[in-house]
């Protein structure tokens, strides 16, 4: 059984790790942030593979984690509440929420860390939500545009021009 929970964990940092090389995910962070990450990261994997061999776990360590991963969640959370971050850079954050989350789970059991992982869940999912939203509407401005819809609806003409620029922005 821990020979197969050690096996999914190697897979998952790998996962992780391979990914954050990827330029578009680099790109969303600042040199801080990344380091912050990174070693963030590193820190919980080190303290899931020390759980797994040794059922035990150094309180010291947890506590570390704790601040690094309590910093960690604040930048995130920032980061996709006031950045445009691409469709790969969500699946990555996803990724490692899931990773913090695991870990918050097994190890750390800190609310404040359940609660701003599911910040950071909730301000993705609207993120992709809105993104959704602006290009039906985009769409739909097309679909109002075309010379056929002018030719043929009269409610068409009733619509200004000022109308149709607010819906494009």
């Amino acid at each position: 059984m821990k020979e197969q929970m050690m096996e999914k964990l190697q897979e998952i940092e790998v996962e992780i790790f391979e990914s954050f090389k990827i330029d578009e995910i680099q790109q969303a962070f600042t040199e801080q942030s990344r380091k912050l990450l990174m070693s963030c990261m590193e820190l919980i994997f080190s303290n899931f593979y020390l759980a797994l061999k040794t059922d035990d776990i150094d309180q010291k360590l947890v506590d570390d984690s704790h601040d690094q991963i309590t910093l960690l969640l604040k930048m995130l959370e920032k980061m996709i509440a006031l950045q445009a971050i691409t469709q790969k850079t969500k699946d990555f954050v996803s990724n490692v929420l899931k990773c913090i989350h695991n870990y918050n789970t097994n190890i750390l059991r800190n609310s404040e860390v359940a609660d701003s992982i599911h910040i950071c869940q909730r301000l993705i999912i609207s993120s992709i939500t809105m993104l959704e939203s602006i290009n039906i509407l985009k769409s739909l401005i097309m679909h109002l545009e075309s010379k056929e819809l002018k030719e043929k609806d009269p409610l068409y003409k009733g619509l200004t021009e000022q109308y149709i620029k607010l819906l494009e922005t």
